[in-house]
C-alpha cells in the first residue's frame, strides 16, 4: 500500500464516512494536522460557523420560491406583483448559497462551529509566486439524485436546476396568460425539491474519490515539497470541511485572505482517484493575462499521453466559491468519460475498491508540473 492509498484506507475506512460538522469529520482534520506536522509543515487551523447540510440550508430559499409563484398565478394584480419581489429575493439568496457563501436568511438557519486545517511550505530563496492548494476532508450523502437513470432525465444538480426554475418565474410576463407556465414552474420545484429531500434519507459516502483522494494527492505532495521547497513560489495547503454544504469551506477560506492571497493561483483537487483527469472548463469570456488555466494547459501539453483536457463535468465545480470571489481558481477533477461525472459520485460504490493508483499518480504528476511552470514561468506579483 503506498503513502496516498494509506492517507485515503486511513480517511475513508478507518474513520469512515465524513459528514459536515461531525466527529468524523473533526478525526479527518486531526489526521490531517498531525500529518502536516510530522511532515514538518507550519500548520494551524481557521475556525467559521456553518450548517449541517444544504438541505437545510436552501429551505428558505424553496418556501420563498413556491410562495411567491403562488402568488403569481392569483386573480388580482396586486397580489400577483407582491409575488414576484419573493421570487427575487429566493433567487438572490439561492445564488449567495452556490458561492459558498451565507443566504441572507441564515440568521434564522441553525449553525455549528467546522475549521478548515491550513499548513504553508515557504518559498526557499524569495516568495515571487503563491499558490493555494485545496482538497475538501468531508463527504456527500449516496444520493438518489445521482443514480445513472435520473441523471438522464435531470442534467444538472437539484440544487442548480431549482436556481433556473426560480430564474424562469421570476422572468415571466405578470400576466393571467401567463399562469399556466408559472403552475408549470411551481409543479417542476415542488418535484426537485421532493427529490432534495429524497437525498437526504440515505446515509453518507465513505467518501475514498470524493474526496480522501483529494486530500492524499496534498500530502504526498507536502512531503516532497518540504523535502525540496520551489525557490521562487510559497505553497499553501487548505483542507476545507463543510465542502460539501454548498462550498462553505472554500467560501470561508477565500473571504479569510482575499487581500493577502489575491494574487495566488488557486488549485483544487476533487474526486482525483479514479477514472480519466480533468480540469473543470467555466464558461468565462475573458480569462486573466497570467491565468491559473494557462499554466495547466502548458502542464497538460508536457503530459500529452495522460490525456489531461478541459471538460465540463455534470457537476457543481469546485472552485465556484473561489470564482465567486474573483479568484484565479481551477478545479481538476476525475471523472468517468461514460458518465461525465467523477467515478462513483454520490453513490454507495465510492469505497477503497475504486481507487486506481494510476490516477492518483497521474494527478499529482499533473499538479507538481503545473507549481513547477507557475515557479519559472509566471509574473513576479506576490504581496507579501
Amino acid at each position: 500500500m503506498t503513502d496516498m492509498q494509506a492517507d485515503i484506507h486511513h480517511l475513508a475506512t478507518v474513520i469512515g464516512a465524513r459528514p459536515p460538522l461531525s466527529q468524523e469529520a473533526d478525526a479527518a482534520a486531526d489526521y490531517v494536522f498531525e500529518r502536516l506536522q510530522k511532515i514538518g509543515v507550519e500548520t494551524w487551523r481557521e475556525p467559521f460557523f456553518s450548517p449541517h447540510s444544504t438541505w437545510q440550508q436552501i429551505q428558505p430559499q424553496i418556501a420563498l420560491g413556491l410562495i411567491g409563484l403562488a402568488l403569481t398565478t392569483r386573480g388580482k394584480s396586486w397580489v400577483r406583483q407582491l409575488g414576484l419581489p419573493l421570487i427575487g429575493l429566493a433567487v438572490w439568496g439561492g445564488k449567495q448559497t452556490l458561492d459558498g457563501q451565507s443566504a441572507w436568511w441564515e440568521f434564522i438557519v441553525p449553525e455549528q462551529r467546522a475549521e478548515n486545517v491550513l499548513g504553508r511550505i515557504p518559498a526557499q530563496e524569495e516568495t515571487r509566486h503563491r499558490v493555494v492548494l485545496i482538497a475538501h476532508l468531508d463527504t456527500e450523502k449516496v444520493r438518489f439524485s445521482a443514480q445513472p437513470i435520473v441523471r438522464q432525465l435531470m442534467t444538472v444538480e437539484p440544487v442548480r436546476a431549482l436556481q433556473h426554475l426560480m430564474i424562469w418565474g421570476a422572468t415571466l410576463p405578470v400576466h393571467k396568460s401567463w399562469r399556466w407556465m408559472r403552475r408549470l414552474i411551481r409543479l417542476a420545484m415542488i418535484s426537485v425539491s421532493l427529490l432534495m429531500g429524497l437525498d437526504r434519507l440515505s446515509d453518507y459516502s465513505d467518501g475514498a474519490n470524493d474526496n480522501a483522494s483529494g486530500v492524499a494527492v496534498l500530502l504526498s505532495l507536502a512531503e516532497q515539497l518540504a523535502l525540496h521547497p520551489l525557490p521562487y513560489t510559497e505553497v499553501i495547503f487548505a483542507f476545507t470541511t463543510s465542502d460539501t454544504v454548498n462550498g462553505r469551506g472554500s467560501a470561508e477560506l477565500a473571504a479569510n485572505h482575499l487581500k493577502e492571497w489575491q494574487d495566488a493561483y488557486w488549485i483544487v483537487l476533487d474526486s482525483v482517484g479514479s477514472g480519466e483527469v480533468c480540469w473543470v472548463k467555466e464558461n468565462i469570456s475573458e480569462q486573466p493575462e497570467y491565468s491559473v488555466v494557462h499554466y495547466v494547459e502548458a502542464a497538460a501539453q508536457k503530459h500529452r499521453a495522460d490525456g489531461i483536457m478541459g471538460r465540463t463535468l455534470a457537476v457543481l465545480n469546485p472552485s465556484r466559491p473561489l470564482l465567486a470571489h474573483h479568484l484565479n481558481a481551477v478545479a481538476i477533477m476525475g471523472y468517468d468519460r461514460a458518465d461525465n461525472v467523477p467515478v462513483g459520485w454520490h453513490r454507495a460504490e465510492d469505497s477503497i475498491a475504486i481507487i486506481n493508483q494510476e490516477t492518483l499518480e497521474k494527478t499529482k504528476r499533473f499538479v507538481q508540473t503545473i507549481i513547477q511552470i507557475i515557479n519559472e514561468q509566471a509574473p513576479e506579483k506576490v504581496q507579501v
